[in-house]
């Protein structure tokens, strides 16, 4: 059942990338709060090497993202590029940037917490090691393992 749930997450995790990539989705912060965490990722360019090593750590943890209710977001050119998060529309990005005072020319990683602050803030990929490292060592994620006996 566990592994039946994991490929269902899986499934709507891709099915919602690629539809949401090409238009980008409206985020708004408060919407995720005390739900999720979130992995922002703002990037000048989908080629940029750090915004491709995300993409292949996302791709690869999977699993580890769902456990963290770890949500993931990009700002980046629009492409055609399978991503494993959800596009940032415009808007969006220019009200997030200016709150955490993100510069558009860099590549910047933020992990929001569930209670919605940053929690972590990198200008390079980010291994899933110190990510998860970081989220398992939160008060409330140490909460959610107790709970789940792990």
């Amino acid at each position: 059942m566990k592994f039946l749930l994991s490929a269902l997450t899986i499934f709507i995790l891709f099915a919602t990338t690629n539809s949401s990539a090409q238009s980008g989705m409206e985020l708004q912060l408060e919407d995720y709060q005390w739900e999720n965490r979130l992995l922002l990722i703002f990037s000048p360019s989908v080629n940029h090497n750090d915004f491709q090593v995300m993409n292949q750590i996302i791709e690869e943890h999977t699993e580890g993202f769902t456990e963290r209710d770890l949500k993931v977001f990009y700002a980046a050119p629009e492409t055609d590029l399978s991503i494993h998060g959800t596009h940032i529309e415009q808007n969006s990005a220019e009200t997030i940037s200016t709150k955490f005072d993100l510069s558009d020319s860099a590549f910047t990683v933020l992990l929001i917490g569930k209670d919605g602050t940053e929690k972590l803030r990198s200008d390079e990929a980010i291994s899933s090691q110190k990510l998860f490292k970081v989220i398992d060592a939160m008060p409330m994620r140490q909460r959610e393992m107790k709970r789940d006996g792990k």
